[in-house]
This record gives C-alpha cells, structure tokens and sequence, in this order.
C-alpha cells in the first residue's frame, strides 16, 4: 500500500462504530482464521463470506492490521483508503500466502457516528486494554498534569477552602490551557462492574488449550522461508536448514518436538534492530534431544545476539559485595534478584498441559506453605483471578487483591506480545497460575509464569548482594521441601539449572537495579556503549508515582533506567550480581559526576582501559598462567575464609570441624604441592546445595595421605559404600566377565564403552603440575601408546596449538580437530569455574592431546583432568573392556621399561586427581533404548537402586525419541572392576527386562518396596564386614547374640587360626562368618550367625561349624559328628496311624527338601555365572520329569503366568541374609518350577541351590513322603544323566548353607488347627518335649514339623512328626472336652529332660506385653476384623466417630498409608482400651504423617475434638499458622521472686519415618543415629551428652546404656523417662523393642533435654529457674528447635508438618504446635488456700496442680490453631495475674 492519505474530517469527532465486512476472499486455505486489529482492539474468527468485523472506537485509527492464520501472511491496510473506495465498491487487499500464493481480500469499510445512539453496553475487555485506555484519555485531555498540579499548590497553600480552590485552579487551567509541571497521580482503573470485566480467555488466540496459530507444533509443516526473519534461530537454520530435517521427527521422553521449541521465531519475523533467540524448551530433556539446535543458536547469541557487550567475567566478586551501589542515597530506587527454576519430570510452561500447569502449581504452593521463612512472612499464595485450579480459592484472588498487587509490581500479568503467545505461554490462561506473597512485601514468588517458579528479592536498600543470600537460603529450603515431597529442579551437569528461555540455563538467575540516571542518559547513544562495555543491557521503565520527582529545572523525571547483566548463562549467580553492581557503581558515580559540572565523554569512557582506571576490575584472567584471584594457590591465609554460603563436600567438612584448616594450612607434600593449591576451588565456587562438587584436588598422590584430614572425610561422603578398613582391590581378569547377553531381543543396545583414569607416580598431578612436568608425562604416555601392538595401533594428535610435540609442533590440523570431534574423541577446555580454579586450564593447551586408533574405537586423552583417560568403545561392554585392559596392560609394560607406574595404593586403589574418581576410575557404560522405561516416574531412582548412573543420549547416529539413554556404574570406590562392569551388565538387563514388560502393556510399580532392590540385592555385597578376608583383629562380639559368637567369644583362637584359610573354591572364613559380625542379633532368638559357602566350608572351618552344629542341634545325638548321618528312605516303616481321627483338625501336609549341586559353591558365594551354571543344571533336569511331576520352569524376572502368590519367593530383606550375600545378582538366575497339578513345586537358587516341596491336602502324610521321594529319586536321575549329583558328606549328610538344616535337608510338615491348645501357657514347652516345632500361621492355626534333620534319617524324622501332631490334637480334644491343663507338668512327663518351667525363667523388660517384638494381645491390626467390633460403652473420641459412621470401618479397615501403616494399628488403642466417662482419651494413633491423609475421615475430627479446644480452627478449609518460634518476637512478663522455675516442652516428629507407634526395630535405631547426630554439632551453651536408656544396646558409644548414676541424676532432674505402663499407652504400640534406641540428649546444667523416641520420635523441654524464667526457657526452646531443624534439613529431613494440621505428631491431640506445653512453678501459699484457686485458674486458661508445700503448677497446652507465641503471653498473663493475687493477700495479712 502507498503511504497513508489523510483521514477525512470527521474522524476522531467522538465515539465511533466502524463495520468492516469481508464479502469475499480467494486463495484463503479451508479453515483459515481471519483477524483484525483496529488500535487496541483485535477481532479474529474462522472466515466465512461477508464476516463483518465490527469495532465500537473513541477514534477511528490511520490503520489496522490484517492476520491470516495459520499464520499465511499480514498485511496494513489504510483506513482512509478503504473509506476513499466507497462503502459499496470497498478495496482490494493482495497479499502472499504459501508458496506465495496470492491472496486477495475486498474490503469495505462503514462508519455510523454513535452519537445520541443507545449506550452500548460495556465489552469485556482485559485490564492491560483499560489501562491503556485510561492512560490514553487522561494524556489526550492533559487530565493527569491538571491533576497533579492542582493538587501539589493545594498542598502548597493549603487554602481554607479546599473545594473552591480546586475549582478556581480548573477554571484557570481550562481558560489559559497553562499546564503547570507536578508529579502524576496514579490512573484509576474503571472498574465499573468486576462481575463483568473476566476476559473470556479461552476465546482468545494462544490463551486457550490449543496453541497460538501459525506454524504447527506436530512437525506436519516445513519450515517456510526465514530470509525475512531476524532471530538467531532462524540465522542458525538459514546457514543450515538439515539440522531441522534430522532433528523434526525427534520427540523428548515427555513427547515434546522440536516444532514447538522453535514455533515462537518461526511464527514471528522480529525486528532487525530487536534480536530475540527465537526458541524456547518445553522441558528439560530438549536440551539433549535437540542439542544440535539449541547449541549453535546460544553460541550464536552470544557472538550475534549481545553484539559487542563485554562478556567478561573478571569482577572482584568480593569487592563488589563490600562497596555500596549509590552513596549518594539519591539514584536507586530499587535493586532485585530473581531465580528462575523447572521441575523436574513436568514439561515447562510453554509445552506444558492443563494437569502439568495444575501439578506445578500443587507441588510448589505446598512447599512454600511449608516453609518457615522470615522472608514469607505473612505471605499467603494468590491464584490469579479466574483461576479454578487452587482449592482454597477457588475463584482466584479477588479484584481488590488484584489492584493492590498490581499497584506494587507483584502480579502476574497476561502475555501480551505475539512472541510470548507463539511461545505457548498464555496457554490454559490463567488456570495454575498465581503469586505467592504478602502485599508489598520482599519476596515475591511468581508460580507457572515463563517457568514453573520464579523468586525475586527486592531490596530498597540497594542491597543486591544481600537479595542474593535471601534468594539462596529460600532456594535451598524449597529445594529440600521439593526433594522431601519426591521432587526436584531440572539440572544438568553441562548447563547448570534448566530453564524454557535457553539463555536464562545454568544459574538461573538475574539482578537488575533500577536507577534514576537523567543526566548520564541524555546522552544515550554514550549511555548505551558504557552499558555494553561493562555487559550490562538496558531498559526504560516508568517510574511508579510515589518515586516521581521534579529536578532542579522544574522538568518532571518520570523515568529510570533498568540496568541488568547481558549474560547469565555460564556465570555463578555471585558473578552476575557482582557485573550489575560494579556496572551500577559506576553509573552513579559518572552521574553524580555530571550533576556537579563535569564534563564527561562517555564513548571514550567506554573502553576496558578507562573502566580499569575507575578501579571497578580486578583483570583477574581465567585461563593462561594466572588464575581466579580470590583464594591463592599457593599460600593459605592465616584464618580460614567464610564457607557459611559455600557448597561442597569440602565446605561441609571445614563447617563440621574449621580446626581443619588451621591443622593443614601450612603443610606441604613430600613433592611440594601445598595446601592451598588442593582447596583453592573449595573457596572460589559458592556451589549449589543439591549438586555438591568434591570441593578439593589432589595435586599428587602424597595429597591423600599429607591432608588426609581433609580427604578422608571427603572420601567418605563421595563414596558412602566404601570401607576404608578393606581398602580397594583391583581384578582386571576378563574371564570373570558375564558372557549374559546385554539385551536379548537384540535391537536395544546402541554401544558400549569402557573407560579409565591413570596418573604416573613421582609425577604431580594436572592441578598442581609444572610445565615441564606436563611435557615429561606427555612424551612418556605418547611413547607408551604408539608402542601399542596389532590393532591396537593408532596416531598421537596433540591439541590444536600445542608445542610441546616435536612430530607436530603446532598441533594437530583443524581438520584432524573436526574429524576427531565427529568421533566424540577429542576434548575442549574447561569453561567449569569448578575446573578453572582447581588449576586444570594453566598453560592450555601446551603438552595435552588425544590418542586414536583407525577405527577410532579406542582413545586415550593425555594430560586432560588425569595425566592419562583411556577408553575402548564397541558393540557390547564385555568386548569393550577386553579391549580396555589389553591396552592398559601394553601400556604398563611399556612404562615398567622407562621405570614408571601408575600411582595406586591399597587404600585407595588408583589414585586420580580428584576424590569422586578413585578405586577403579572406571566408568563403564552402555547407550540403550528404553523410551517406555524412561517416562516412568521412578525411573532415575530405579537407576539410583541399582548403582547407576543415567543420562539421556542423543549423541551421533542415536535416534534420541526413541529414549535412548547411556547408563554406568557410579559405584567405584571398594569394588573391583569385574564387580563393576557385572553390576552394569546385570542392571542393563534388568532395565531392559522393565522395557519389554511395558511394551507388553503391563503396568509396572517401580517404588522400591516393589522393585525391591536393598544393599545386598545387586552386584555389590552388604556394606559391613568385609567377605574376601578377615581383619587381623576380630571384632568385638561382646553384645553380639549369636551362636556364632558364642563360640568365638569362648575360644577367640578359633578366629586367628582360620582366618587366612579358604575352601577349595575359593571360599573365605570372612565370607562365612560375615552375616553373624554385621548383626548382633537379639538375646531372645539366637541364630548361627555363619553360612557355609561351599559344601568344603564345612571341612575347612571345622573347628567353627562343628562347634556351631553341636550347639543347633541340641536335640539330636551326642554322636552326631562322630557318626555317619542314616539314610532311610523306605516309605513302608512310616507310622500308618491316621492324624486326625476327627478328621476336623488337620488341613493339609507337605515334605520338603533342599539340595546342593557338588561342584559349585553355594548361593551366598556364588558369582553370577555360576548361579546362571545352576539354574541352567537344574532347569535342565526339571524339564525332563514327567507324567504328574510335569510342569513349567518361570524366572523370577517374568511372573506372569504364576497364577497363585503363594508359589512367589520375594527377594530377601533381612540384613542377616542380604549381609550372607545369597540376595546378591537378585532376581536373576532364580526362579520356580509347577507341576501341572501344583502338587510339586521347586524353587531355584532361593537359600540353597533347589528346594522341592510336595504338598497336598488331607492327613495323608505318608503319601506326600512316598511322593516326594519319587520325586527326588527322578530329578537325581536326570541330573546324573549331565554328570551332576547333590552336594553330600557321610558325616554330615546333605550338605546345606545353613547349618541348621544339615543331615536329611528334609522338613515334613502339617497344618493344623488348635484353637484351645495353641493359646495356652507351656505350648511351646509341649511341643519342644515332644521333638516337633510348632509355627503359628494364622489365629489358632499351626505349622507343626520335625525338629530335627542331623543325627536321625527321613523316615525317624516323619514319624516323630506323626506321633507329635497325634499327641497335641489329644491334648486339644481334652482341652475343648473342658479340662484343665498344665503343659508344663506334662511337658515335664515327657522324655525331655532340659524342659524348663516358665516360672524359673528370668524375664526381660521385652518380655512383658507391649515391650517386646510383638504388639499386645488384643485387636488385631492387619487385617482388621471384617466386622467392626461392638463400641457400646467405649468411651473415646475414635469410638464416637465409628459409632457415628460405621460404614468408615469398612471403608478404611483394608487401606494402609504410603510408609504401610494399617488402619488397625491407628484404631488399636482405642479398641482394646474402653476407657473412662470422665476421662476421655483420642483413641487412636497415627503412624507416620501419611495417616492423617489416608484416614482423614477419622483423624479430623479426633484433632478437633482435643481436651485443650481448637481455637475455631477447621483444618478443612484453614492454613494452620506459621510456628512462632521466635523468641525475639514474643515477649514474656518477667515476675518477682514467686516463680520457682519455667518449663516449656515440645514434641516433634520427622517426617520420612514411620512414628514410634508403628517404627520398625530398624527406622528406631535410623532415628537415634540421625538425632544424635545432629545434637553432636550443637554448640556452645546447647551443646551436651546422649544417655542411651538403661539396657540399650544401639548406641556405640554407649553400648550398654547410661549407667546407674546417669540415671538417678536425671531421675533427680525429672529428666529420665521410664517404660509405659498404662495400657492404653502399650496398646499403641509406643513400647515396642523396650528400651533399645531411646535415650535422653542433656546440657551439662540440665536446662535442656531432648527425649529420643518416647513417645515421638523428639520431645524438646528446656527449664529455666527465677522471675525471668519464662523468657528465658522459651528463648532456649527456639533456638535449639531451630538448631535440630537446620541440622535435620543438612541431612536431608525435616520435622513432620502439614500445611492444614502443622506439626505433626502420633498423638493427634498434640497436632498443630506438637503439644506446646507451658509449665510455671509459683510459690503461692496465700491464693492457694483460697477456695475458688481453681476456678480462677480456669477462668485465666491455665491449670493448677499442686506440687507440694506452697508450690502450684501452672500450665497450659496450646489449642488447636493458637500459636506459641499466644499461649507463652497467655501463661505469662495468668502468672502476673496470679501472682499480684498473692501480694494483694500478703499484704492485707501485714495489715
């Protein structure tokens, strides 16, 4: 169109309506959208012919804008052309459609003047569109100067008349049209009816669920011509448009493509002067799936896109944080920080769907609800307006709020640029938005705006530095909340935190100040050029009104300036935030300097060298010979520097122990590395708390050993597996390799690689090696490697500009660069400031190169993090590492020549330069195609369970949507690299095992409690005591309970002469005795404590085994290892007597046996191959039986077709068995064999090698034996056929892994009932009388079987079990016929002389009911009864809710909470506890903080209903109060000499632990250690000692407990806590495992103590004595319950607490502050005497007890809702109170 005539007169005269009607359109594609914009006003619908567009207009515009979607082309039409056409002809529109097809459009534009026509009524418009509107009224009118002006000379003169003065001042104004300068007033929206101003959101392009128009995100368009477009993205892609081609198909595991990543630049032509990026990522994964695009485009932005913006990252990071920004006060107005963060697992805002925005929203609000910040304090989440998907405002925030939020900067506003559209930002608009704040508040918390969360910390004060610490410290707690909640943040390693704008990656961060700079900015092409000199970009922003302010001339200044960093991405957020300061100090001071006079050239001010004149740059370099200038490397500083902020293992230990620093500060290596060289890295990176870096290098070998102080902590934490005390070894044997398949359907696997670390001893390493030294390592690993052989021959290319290889001095060529780079074979510098200031980068590239063969399948980097990096890749990982250790051996000859080695030592295995890469310094690694697996949920953790590490590939040649993923061991440390490559290859197949399953359509539950993978279920053993050889010493066995150590406490000789021996096999005394050392067992149930590894265990190790047999088997033989073990297999010489005469009792038979094959070591030594030998042995022979012993071989792997649970074997979780190592290699190599019949059933690879029961139903037990030996009899026959026999000795018959189960193997059983028998008191002494033992199954059922298998043959053994079942169904058919036995007395009779009568028996604290194992005898908690129990007279808060609902019963009985605890447990105190009219009690008891979710329909109601009240709290509809823990805060009345002493308790429980009502044995001992821990590092006047309860046995430190004066001094204290008697207490369950892991933690004066799993897991007291008792006890509460609480977060727990209920407890009752209880002793002997004492009291809301002569307690638990702080002012009132009551009484005495 030519340029614009001249509108006709009468536009702009008033309100306007213009018509525009499209009567036809040619070239249009089916279903295209038509859209309009006149000014502000867009109109957009499907076209049809003669669609009018209508448009009601103050004025009419000079143009519109026409837009033909999907987005084909756009055009500007004048207005006043359309009007010159005519109204009936109108005007053709040509414009260019696809393939630059035409389009033409006839147009025709009406106009009616509106004048005197009908009010319109009022359109729904957005509140950006009224703002604009008003603000173009009151600037068109000059409205808003009038305003400001009349009301500054108001204020001025301050006239009597205000009214009049106004209206005089308009008149003038209005008749002179003088219009005088004052600051703005603020515009006033019109919100003339809120009902009606909602945008139909859904209606608009973009804001709906379907994405903006215009390039599709499926992929189903080609790219169209991009000559026009000015983004990087489209640069990138012009240069090469195949990147597209190969990439457009790819989707990430979250099904994102690449069309939708790039749609915004597509969509959107740009400006040529505004250059954007032109693509976003739609999740975490896009960063890797379509690297090859998003890698050019952010190094082109940063060549392109920042132009010639300093990048630099040379600022004093300390100077900057010292030296204010403004010190003149007057040029900043506000400065802020702000982090960016992704979910991890959620695809990110601009790809996001309605559920992930909904998710997103949950997830984050929760936590910051959670969080107990004085930054949120007051702060309260606001879901934007019209938003549905926030519960509790379900409408969104109200238009009040919406205002008030938006007239201080903190709301969330609309996307309003087609850019942020095309993005898919507005999508779903406004649903899971919102702002979490307090109004005008500091921090403000932006949820699924660009990313799922964005933090800004906005400081007046010109602090950004101290914005920064806020943004951290509040970053680190909702990362720990999120990884509490099983959540996380999108990072990579390579790009930091993920964000969807590619430049916002890696710290995730921004600072920006806004300053008021007119002078600088008058001249602002200078302006700009100083910015960009010092990377700063700039922004023009209109100054909120309150900041407006009239100059020296009497020019309104209306404006500032944004400054904020050109780049993030690449920097530490200190770096950024020091770029902005430095940059903003500089500005104020240039304009300070303006405003007094000077004249400045700010273009020649621009230059680095001027900047380094003003002394704002430290020109530290970061490569070179130079290096980070803040820590030296050389010399350590006198004092240690603050590591408060920094994140690392080595900060974690200078923090726990700083005496550290001083002990090696000064110390040097016997090669001259020093201290300060190793730490340098710990000290320059602040780090991030979830990714911890080693924080320290080994600059030689001698650094483990000189520093081992540092090290050996940070060794511990890297590799938490390892033992020192067993060191490392090494096996590089190949043969040991399983030959297993990697994948077994053979189209999975994509490559295999196999790599390792080696440094050469007596030379230092990269960090701390000299030049020359790198030149040395340089030319001997070069000679070593191209002395390699045959085809492993191969070329040294050094690095491009190296000159230290005199074959080529200048480096390899570029293009041997770019074909090394195509094979992944080369390495670049390091751009990590982790690796920069660790000394890697000094003298780069100098004497560092790569070695490759032809084929390029092995590679060796030289000099690089470690003097040599050597890798085999191929086709699966066992060639690859056969490959790997041929060179690595040619290699080490060849250095043996020249009188080198690598440096290793048996401690640490191969030493490498840093401490995360020792051991092995291995990382073998497999690329695998997994896409169903991988979009699991619990796919990482299930990597993390079986020692991997994954990450997603889409290297070279890999097809990225199909999810394939590279996984290695991350385990290297204390296992050898046999052990380590076995573990990748047996979790690779289990892995893939998961991915066929899922193909399948099977749904797999990948929780660990499913999975089941513990330690000891892999390739590695059981961390504990070591298998491959004994310590010299043996370990203290003094509270061990084991027969094991019996036997070796007695004669300790036994340990010292075996320790050295091994079996045939290979078998070690250490690996027989381990299960026995690594658990002590308890003094109740005695174990063996020793597993036979081999059947020559048991002739090796005689002097141990046949002690321990001796001591199991007491009820066999004296004779038994002296004479041959009988065999007696003649089924007519079992007892014909039938078991059951009434035929009611017996349900069923079974006989079992287990076998050995000879030949091979058993199941807890056996190495994966030979378990796979076994099963393949046995499988074999099974398949050949045949007729009704027939049937189905199923692994373990694949249940499907195990129609019935009871044929399963679950994986072991036992610690005694998983530390045997029988679990190890699990499931593989395991399964089960079925008869068609399911009589016979064989378990493979269980305990022992096979075990075979034959069951069937009935009495017949003769039968079942008869059976079970033909069985047998045929499985060792076809067995024999492959040269195989059962493992078994004369002596001692068949040979087991167990002890216990040596002789027949054979355990003959029937299942019974004995409902009057079993329950009585001397049942077991009956059954031990008469040989048999007796197993309760179910509730009066019984699993009756022989006791012995040595010493007597099969048919003795089943007959003992016939004659014993016989006598105890008489016994039970004299005890229903109404006898009266005695068992014991007849155990008595029998011929069992070691029988002993209960009543000599010395009992326990554990044997009494309720204090041992087992829960008290009463309700059954799982399952419940089907029928509810009769609640009639029960008298409970539990019972009144039952009674109330009985259908909750049924409903909850079978249902458990995520950490399984059963509805019974929660209900069984008030069940089996009637209790009291008068008395009530809750009734029920929660077991973790699930129960209050899971059985929300009891527990509420139970939490309202507590004795103390609750404060008109609903926890349905409420956000329970922030803790008011805060003694500066709260203020106590400080009292006279009538308070004796204060004391304040309260109860915590941590949040991912069962709670003691239901804690296992284990998860106690888990607590204390964790407690303990955690008080260990109290300081100063909080810190004390841990006192275990008398008799525990878990406290190392204390193996016995406190001794007998602890406890009388605490008793004296009111300190020590005893075991319960009261048996509603026992009932639920708080007493169990009496008194193992409880203690009490006490300060020295004992003003403090923390209780360790009473009744909570923690309950807190602190006491104070004298009038200011109350204060002080309460300040001393904060600060050690805040001090538990850091400590707990830094071990990855936090106190149990939900947003509705508070702090969560067991006890229901003390839900909310976890029964804040306040308790003051008052000397009142006057008042109370009097007779309404009580009464009183109670009127005040306290409790009087008396505690003897004189002396009352005053007392109060907080209420349901109230907080801390109110209940401490309501004691200290009542006290005041109180205690003016009895002065007022002394004195009226006196007189």
């Amino acid at each position: 169109f030519s340029p614009p005539a001249e509108l006709p007169p009468f536009a702009g005269l008033g309100l306007q309506a213009m018509d525009l009607t499209i009567a036809k359109a040619e070239g249009l594609p089916e279903k295209a959208y038509l859209s309009i914009r006149a000014g502000e006003v867009r109109k957009q619908v499907q076209y049809k012919p003669g669609e009018c567009f209508r448009f009601d207009l103050k004025s009419l515009p000079r143009q519109v804008v026409v837009d033909v979607f999907e987005k084909v082309s756009s055009a500007q039409v004048n207005v006043a052309d359309l009007i010159s056409a005519g109204q009936d002809s109108g005007a053709h529109v040509d414009l260019l459609g696809r393939n630059d097809a035409p389009i033409v459009l006839d147009m025709q534009l009406k106009v009616r003047d509106l004048k005197g026509s009908q009010e319109l009524k009022k359109p729904r418009i957005s509140r950006h569109q009224a703002a604009l509107d008003a603000q173009t009224y009151l600037e068109t009118h000059s409205v808003q100067t009038v305003l400001q002006g009349m009301v500054h000379e108001l204020l001025a003169k301050q006239p009597a008349d205000p009214m009049a003065f106004m209206q005089n001042y308009i008149q003038d104004r209005g008749s002179t049209g003088k219009v005088a300068h004052a600051p703005p007033m603020a515009v006033i929206r019109p919100w003339e009816n809120e009902e009606e101003d909602y945008p139909d959101w859904a209606s608009r392009p973009g804001f709906g669920a379907e994405e903006y128009p215009g390039f599709p995100s499926d992929a189903s368009a080609a790219v169209p011509d991009l000559s026009k477009h000015h983004s990087i993205l489209a640069k990138v892609l012009r240069e090469d448009l195949s990147v597209y081609e190969r990439l457009k198909d790819l989707r990430t595991p979250n099904g994102v493509s690449l069309a939708s990543c790039i749609k915004p630049g597509v969509d959107q032509r740009g400006h040529a002067m505004v250059r954007t990026i032109g693509m976003v990522a739609g999740d975490e994964f896009c960063y890797d799936v379509f690297r090859d695009l998003f890698l050019p485009v952010k190094e082109r932005w940063h060549t392109t896109g920042l132009q010639d913006a300093v990048l630099s990252l040379d600022v004093d990071v300390a100077k900057q944080a010292t030296q204010p920004i403004d010190r003149s006060g007057g040029h900043v107005i506000f400065t802020q920080v702000s982090c960016m963060r992704t979910l991890s697992g959620l695809r990110m805002p601009p790809a996001a769907h309605l559920e992930e925005f909904r998710e997103a929203e949950r997830v984050l609000s929760e936590v910051f609800f959670s969080l107990e910040d004085t930054l949120l304090s007051g702060a309260d989440y606001f879901p934007l307006c019209g938003s549905s998907s926030f519960g509790p405002r379900p409408h969104g925030m109200d238009f009040a709020t919406q205002r008030d939020l938006e007239a201080s900067g903190q709301l969330l506003q609309e996307p309003e640029s087609e850019l942020q559209l095309s993005s898919g930002l507005a999508r779903n608009w406004p649903q899971g938005r919102g702002v979490f704040t307090s109004l005008g508040g500091k921090v403000t918390v932006f949820i699924n705006e660009e990313d799922h969360l964005r933090i800004t910390c906005k400081s007046t004060s010109g602090g950004l530095f101290q914005a920064l610490e806020d943004i951290q410290r509040l970053e680190r707690s909702v990362a720990l909340a999120l990884e509490a909640r099983g959540r996380g943040f999108a990072v990579s390693e390579g790009l930091g935190f993920l964000t969807a704008d590619p430049m916002n990656t890696g710290a995730g961060l921004q600072a920006s100040a806004l300053l008021r700079l007119p002078a600088l900015s008058s001249d602002i092409s200078g302006f700009k050029a100083l910015c960009r000199g010092m990377g700063l970009n700039l922004r023009r922003q209109r100054l909120p009104s309150a900041e407006v302010k009239e100059n020296a001339d009497g020019f309104v200044e209306n404006t500032a300036w944004e400054v904020f960093a050109a780049r993030s991405m690449g920097m530490k957020a200190e770096q950024i935030v020091a770029v902005v300061a430095r940059g903003c100090r500089i500005l104020v001071e240039l304009e300070m300097r303006l405003e007094a006079g000077e004249t400045l050239d700010l273009n020649a001010m621009a230059t680095k060298t001027e900047l380094e004149s003003l002394d704002v740059q430290a020109g530290e370099t970061l490569v070179g010979n130079a290096t980070v200038q803040e820590f030296p490397r050389d010399v350590c500083p006198k004092s240690m520097p603050d590591v408060s902020n920094r994140h690392s293992l080595a900060a974690d230990v200078f923090r726990k122990d700083p005496s550290i620093y001083s002990q090696l500060k000064d110390l040097t290596t016997a090669s001259g590395v020093p201290f300060a060289t190793c730490i340098k890295t710990t000290f320059d990176n602040f780090g991030h708390p979830m990714i911890k870096t080693d924080g320290a290098v080994a600059g030689d070998e001698g650094s483990y050993d000189t520093f081992r102080v540092l090290f050996d902590p940070i060794i511990r934490l890297r590799h938490p597996s390892y033992t020192p005390e067993a060191g490392h070894k090494s096996d590089l044997d190949t043969s040991k390799i399983s030959d297993l398949p990697l994948d077994e359907s053979g189209h999975r696997v994509i490559s295999a690689r196999v790599r390792v670390s080696r440094n050469i001893r007596g030379f230092r390493m990269p960090p701390a090696s000299s030049q020359e030294e790198r030149r040395a390592v340089e030319a001997a690993l070069v000679k070593a490697l191209l002395d390699l052989s045959a085809d492993l021959k191969g070329e040294y290319y050094p690095l491009l500009g190296s000159s230290s290889y005199a074959s080529k001095p200048d480096g390899m060529s570029e293009e041997e660069e770019d074909g090394l780079r195509l094979k992944d074979c080369i390495f670049d510098e390091p751009d990590s400031s982790v690796l920069l200031s660790s000394g890697f980068a000094r003298d780069w590239p100098d004497a560092r190169g790569v070695f490759a063969d032809g084929p390029r399948s092995l590679s060796a980097f030289v000099n690089e993090l470690d003097h040599l990096r050597l890798e085999a890749r191929g086709a699966d990982l066992k060639g690859s590492f056969e490959r790997m250790c041929s060179a690595l051996k040619s290699l080490e000859a060849s250095l043996a020549t020249a009188g080198l080695d690598f440096a290793r030592s048996d401690k640490l295995g191969f030493i490498g330069s840093m401490p995360s890469l020792l051991g092995s310094c291995l990382v073998a690694s497999v690329s695998i195609r997994i896409p169903l697996l991988s979009a699991q949920p619990k796919f990482r953790e299930l990597c993390q369970r079986l020692n991997l590490k994954a990450n997603l590939s889409a290297g070279q040649g890999l097809a990225a949507h199909e999810g394939v993923w590279e996984v290695q061991n991350s385990i290297r440390l204390g296992v050898t690299e046999v052990e380590q490559v076995n573990t990748v290859i047996v979790a690779c197949r289990e892995l893939l095992s998961y991915e066929a399953r899922l193909e399948k359509g099977e749904e797999l539950d990948l929780t660990p409690d499913a999975v089941g993978l513990l330690p000891g279920q892999g390739v590695e053993e059981f961390p504990g005591f070591p298998v491959d050889s004994c310590p010299e010493d043996l370990p203290d066995l003094s509270r061990h309970h084991s027969l094991l150590a019996e036997v070796l406490r007695e004669d300790p000789k036994i340990y010292a002469s075996l320790k050295d021996l091994r079996s045939e096999k290979g078998v070690s005394l250490a690996r027989c005795i381990k299960p026995g050392i690594d658990n002590e067992g308890h003094h109740l149930f005695s174990m063996i404590g020793a597993y036979a590894g081999d059947a020559d265990c048991y002739a090796v190790f005689a002097k141990l085994f046949d002690r321990l047999i001796r001591l199991r088997h007491k009820s066999s033989p004296e004779q038994i290892l002296t004479k041959p073990q009988p065999r007696d297999l003649k089924v007519e010489e079992i007892s014909s007597l039938p078991l059951d005469q009434t035929g009611q009792n017996v349900i069923s038979v079974e006989v079992a046996v287990s076998r050995n094959l000879a030949g091979h070591r058993f199941t807890p030594a056996m190495e994966l191959q030979e378990r796979l030998e076994v099963e393949k042995q046995l499988t074999t022979a099974l398949g050949k039986l045949t007729n009704d012993f027939a049937g189905q071989y199923l692994p373990l792997k694949s249940r499907q077709g195990v129609e019935a649970e009871d044929l399963l074997f679950e994986a072991p979780d036992a610690s005694l068995i998983l530390s045997s190592g029988r679990a190890r290699h699990w499931p593989e190599a395991r399964g089960i064999f079925a008869s068609g019949d399911r009589r016979l059933a064989a378990w493979v690879n269980d305990e022992d090698h096979l075990r075979f029961v034959i069951r069937q139903q009935g009495s017949d037990l003769k039968a079942a034996f008869a059976t079970c030996i033909k069985a047998e009899q045929a499985l060792a026959t076809a067995l024999s056929e492959e040269g195989v026999s059962f493992a078994r000795s004369e002596r001692l018959g068949f040979l087991t892994t167990c002890p216990s189960n040596l002789g027949t193997a054979m355990r003959a059983a029937v299942r019974l009932r004995l409902p009057c028998l079993g329950g009585m008191e001397g049942f077991r002494e009956l059954t031990y009388a008469l040989l048999i033992q007796a197993k309760k199954v179910s509730s009066g059922e019984f699993e009756v079987s022989n006791a012995a298998r040595l010493g007597s043959s099969e048919v003795q053994q089943v007959n003992r079990t016939v004659d014993g079942v016989r006598a105890l169904l008489a016994f039970e058919a004299r005890a229903a016929a109404g006898e009266v036995l005695n068992l014991i007395e007849e155990a008595a009779k029998l011929s069992r002389p070691k029988v002993q009568a209960s009543a000599t028996v010395t009992l326990q604290l554990s044997d009494l009911p309720g204090l041992g194992d087992e829960e008290v005898d009463g309700f059954a908690v799982d399952p419940c009864p089907e029928q509810m129990p009769d609640l009639t007279g029960f008298h409970s808060k539990m019972a009144d809710v039952l009674r109330s609902d009985p259908a909750l019963y049924e409903r909850l009985r079978g249902v458990k909470s995520k950490l399984g605890v059963p509805f019974g447990k929660c209900i069984k105190p008030g069940m089996d506890n009637k209790g009291h009219a008068m008395i009530r009690s809750a009734g029920a008891v929660a077991g973790d903080v699930d129960c209050y979710d899971v059985f929300h329909e009891l527990f509420i109601p139970v939490v309202c209903a507590r004795p103390s009240g609750n404060d008109g709290y609903d926890p349905y509809c409420c956000v329970y109060p922030d803790a008011e823990l805060d003694a500066s805060k709260v203020t106590a009345a400080e009292l006279d000499s009538h308070v004796v002493s204060t004391r304040i308790k309260v109860y915590r429980c941590l949040d991912k632990f069962r709670f003691p009502s239901a804690i296992s044995r284990d998860e106690r001992r888990q607590v204390e250690e964790l407690v303990t821990k955690v008080c260990a590092d109290l300081k100063e006047d909080l810190s004390g000692q841990y006192l275990p309860l008398e008799g525990s046995g878990s406290y190392a430190a204390k193996p016995t407990g406190m001794t007998s004066e602890d406890a009388a001094g605490l008793e004296a204290d009111g300190l020590l806590f005893r075991e319960p008697d009261s048996s509603l207490v026992l009932s639920t369950g708080v007493g169990r495992h009496w008194p193992e892991a409880r203690g009490v933690f006490v300060t020295p004066s004992a003003d403090f103590s923390i209780w360790v799993n009473e009744e909570e897991h923690l309950r807190l007291a602190s006491t104070a004595k004298g009038s200011n008792s109350l204060q002080e006890a309460f300040s001393k509460l904060c600060r050690v319950e805040g001090a538990i609480q850091s400590g707990l977060q830094l071990e990855g727990h936090s106190y149990a607490r939900k947003q509705e209920l508070g702090f969560i407890t067991s006890d229901p009752w003390k839900v909310g502050t976890g029964g804040f209880q306040v308790n003051v002793l008052l000397k009142l002997p006057l008042l109370g005497e009097t007779s309404d004492f009580k009464a009183k009291c109670k009127s005040l809301k306290v409790v009087a007890r008396a505690q003897g002569s004189d002396v009352w307690s005053i007392s109060a638990t907080a209420k349901l809702g109230q907080g801390e702080g109110n209940l401490l002012e309501q004691v200290s009132a009542a006290c005041r109170l109180l205690v003016e009551e009895e002065v007022k009484l002394a004195q009226q005495g006196n007189a």
